[in-house]
């Protein structure tokens, strides 16, 4: 992920993450810099989504 934003370049990908009650879920993110007048990194923007349901179903799916 950092090498992609390092080159300036949009990350797309996805993370396991820990709720509060201890259960996991699946996040696709899509992370990109955001630059000033002089092209210098202010800042990082991502937009984040919980792909978990949509996996478990693709996944039943593929079984039936």
């Amino acid at each position: 992920m950092w090498t992609t934003l390092l080159r300036g370049e949009t990350w797309r990908g996805r993370m396991v993450n820990r709720r509060k009650n201890g259960s996991l879920y699946i996040t696709e993110y899509v992370i990109s810099l955001v630059r000033d007048e002089r092209d210098r990194t202010c800042y990082y923007a991502a937009v984040a989504r919980d792909i978990t349901d949509e996996l478990q179903a693709s996944h039943l799916l593929a079984q039936a």
